[in-house]
C-alpha cells in the first residue's frame, strides 16, 4: 500500500480496466490509441506524480554533493545504456531489469540482448527507442536531459562511427552477431529449417554470413543517422563572402578580394543558392529523446511502460 492507501499495482490495474473495450473488440483499432492515451493521461494526472523517483533519491542520498555526483554519473550511465538499447534495438526494459547503485550511480541491466525474428534479423516492435520515463526526466531536469544525456549519447555515437574506429566496430559487431545468431539458430523450433545443417548450426555458411552482415550494417546505419555530422563541403564556401564583407577595409588589398567575390561569385547571394540555417548537430539524438518522452508513444507500451510507481 502507498501513502494514499492504494495498491502499488493500482495504476496498472486501472489502465487494464479502462482498456476493456479494446480487449473485447467494442471499438475500432483506430480508436484504441486514443483510448490508451486517455487512460495514460488520467493516471498521470490523478494517481501517479512525476516526482516519485526524485523524492526517493532526495531522501536517500546524504548531501547535496552526493546528489550532484550521483545525478551526473547516473545520467551518463543512462545515456550509454539508452544508446546501446537504440543501437542494438533492445526492448523490454522493465524496471526489474534495470539495477543501479545508490552510492555510485552506475547502472547494470539484466537480460540485455536483442530479439530476432524468423529470418534472423533484429526484431523490435516498441514505439519508444529506449526507456526514459517522466520520473527520470523530472529527476534530471531539462538541463540534465539536454546537457548530460543528449550530449553523452552524441559523444558515444560520434566515437563509434569515427573513421579510426569504424573498421574495429564492424568486426566487433560481426563477432557479436555471429555468437548471437549461432545461439539463436540452435533455439529455433525444429519445424523451421533454413537449409543444410553445418557444424551444429541449422544455417548454411552463406546464409549465416548474410544474416551477420545485414545485422551489422543495420546497426551501423542507425548509429550514423544520429551521430553529429560535420559541415558538408558544398555548404562551406557560403560563409566566405560574409567573412570578406566583415573584413573589408580592415586589411590592405582586401577590397580587391571583395570585388572579386562580387563579380565572379555573386551566385552566393542569390535566393536560389541561399543556405538554410544550420541545424543542431544533436538533432538526431534529440528526436530520439522526444520520441521516448512522448505520451502517445508511452501509452502504447505494455504494462511496464505505463506510468506506475516505478521510474
Amino acid at each position: 500500500m502507498d501513502r494514499n492507501d492504494r495498491e502499488a499495482d493500482f495504476p496498472i490495474t486501472d489502465f487494464k480496466e479502462q482498456l476493456n473495450q479494446a480487449i473485447s473488440g467494442q471499438i475500432s483499432p483506430e480508436a484504441v490509441v486514443d483510448l490508451r492515451l486517455q487512460a495514460y493521461n488520467e493516471i498521470t494526472k490523478n494517481y501517479v506524480s512525476d516526482g516519485i523517483f526524485s523524492q526517493y533519491m532526495y531522501k536517500t542520498l546524504l548531501s547535496g554533493n552526493h546528489m550532484w555526483a550521483f545525478k551526473k554519473q547516473f545520467a551518463i550511465q543512462l545515456a550509454l545504456s539508452s544508446f546501446m538499447s537504440f543501437m542494438l534495438q533492445i526492448g523490454g526494459r522493465s524496471p526489474n531489469k534495470i539495477l543501479f547503485a545508490k552510492n555510485t550511480g552506475k547502472i547494470f541491466q539484466t537480460d540485455f540482448h536483442p530479439a530476432y525474428d524468423a529470418n534472423g534479423m533484429i526484431e523490435f516492435n516498441e514505439p519508444v527507442p529506449f526507456r526514459l520515463t517522466r520520473n527520470m526526466q523530472v529527476f534530471f531536469s531539462h538541463f540534465g536531459v539536454e546537457g548530460l544525456i543528449v550530449s553523452a549519447m552524441c559523444a558515444a555515437a560520434q566515437a563509434v562511427v569515427s573513421p579510426k574506429q569504424s573498421q574495429h566496430l564492424w568486426h566487433q559487431l560481426a563477432m557479436f552477431f555471429r555468437d548471437e545468431l549461432l545461439s539463436w539458430s540452435w533455439r529455433r523450433p525444429l519445424g523451421l529449417n533454413l537449409g543444410p545443417a553445418t557444424s551444429g548450426s541449422s544455417m548454411n555458411p552463406a546464409d549465416f554470413k548474410h544474416k551477420v552482415t545485414t545485422n551489422v550494417d543495420h546497426v551501423i546505419s542507425r548509429i550514423t543517422k544520429i551521430a553529429p555530422q560535420s559541415l558538408s563541403e558544398e555548404a562551406k564556401p557560403s560563409c566566405i563572402p560574409h567573412v570578406v564583407v566583415r573584413l573589408k577595409g580592415k586589411l590592405p588589398d582586401l577590397h580587391l578580394i571583395y570585388n572579386s567575390f562580387e563579380s565572379s561569385s555573386h551566385t552566393f547571394f542569390t535566393e536560389e543558392n541561399a543556405v538554410d540555417p544550420p541545424q543542431s548537430v544533436q538533432r538526431g539524438v534529440t528526436e530520439l529523446v522526444e520520441a521516448a518522452l512522448t505520451p502517445r508513444n508511452l501509452c502504447m507500451m505494455i504494462q511496464h511502460g505505463i506510468p506506475g510507481f516505478k521510474p
